[in-house]
């Protein structure tokens, strides 16, 4: 029941529904999600490669921001450094 309400879903319409029909559903929401998700990593990883950093302590404060801004919303990949 969380896993429904978390993926935004409206718990009236998903148990009125036929459940090969939501499954298939569920499976194309997921899959996008998940390739939106990859496409946006792929374009910070691009952006963060370009950038020189003067010092260490100025990159570990760009990654500092970046797990605090960026990484909460990533739900289906993990990161590391």
């Amino acid at each position: 029941m969380d896993r429904i309400k978390e993926l935004g879903l409206d718990v009236r319409t998903f148990f009125n529904a036929k459940p090969a029909f939501m499954a298939g559903v569920l499976d194309a929401m997921l899959t996008r999600r998940i390739a939106k998700e990859k496409a946006e990593l792929d374009k910070l990883a691009k952006q963060y490669a370009k950038r020189d950093y003067a010092c260490q302590p100025d990159a570990e404060k760009e990654i500092a921001v970046f797990t605090t801004k960026k990484l909460p919303k990533v739900q289906y990949h993990r990161v590391d450094f």
